[in-house]
């Protein structure tokens, strides 16, 4: 079990710097996250709760197929481009950007949740989503990582699909399954959560 782990994390102990980087960055993307989400209401920010896929789904708008259908839609694009940015060092940036803009827009999402419906009002939702949310942005770090010690070697995008010499599908498998829990998880609790969402 533990060559395992240590076979997964390699890539950090390989970019030991770069991943530190990007911590410090998704620290700072949280920080800017929880300001906005905190002051939507004020016109800095504002955000529409009605196109958050389970939110829809709490509220009856939508069903549980295509809320799992959506949310891995918007996070397999947001994996994809930050795979392709991944391929050329000039592109990094762009790739570091679109996973700043991820952990970011995930924090304004989880805030807006809490300051319209109350925490104590969505306490199931709002610690549910939270661990959803640290375990993703957790995901990509160790991604766009993982694309970093890669990128530098031959056939780029073929390493990328083969399993043993990188994690990236496991990391996107890992994502599918923890949207698939997820999403159980709140169809199982609709129930209950779905008298607190209106």
């Amino acid at each position: 079990m533990s060559q395992i782990f240590s076979s997964l994390f390699d890539c950090i102990k390989r970019k030991k710097g770069f991943f530190i980087i990007l911590v410090l960055g998704a620290i700072v993307a949280i920080i800017l996250g929880v300001f906005a989400g905190m002051n939507f209401s004020s016109g800095v920010f504002t955000i529409d709760l009605g196109n958050i896929a389970y939110i829809k789904f709490l509220k009856g708008d939508t069903g549980f197929v295509s809320m799992i259908f959506s949310l891995i839609l918007s996070l397999g694009i947001f994996f994809l481009i930050i795979v392709v940015c991944g391929c050329k060092l000039f592109l990094i940036p762009l790739g570091v950007v679109f996973y700043l803009y991820l952990v970011y827009s995930q924090t304004v999402i989880f805030i807006s949740v809490i300051m319209i419906y109350g925490f104590f009002n969505c306490i199931i939702l709002a610690v549910l989503l939270l661990v959803y949310i640290l375990f993703l942005i957790f995901l990509y770090t160790l991604v766009l990582t993982e694309c970093v010690c890669i990128m530098r070697g031959g056939s780029y995008f073929k390493t990328c699909i083969n399993l043993r010499e990188c994690k990236v599908l496991i990391y996107f498998l890992l994502v599918i399954i923890a949207t698939l829990v997820f999403t159980i998880i709140i169809t199982i609790l609709k129930s209950y959560v779905i008298l607190l969402i209106y």
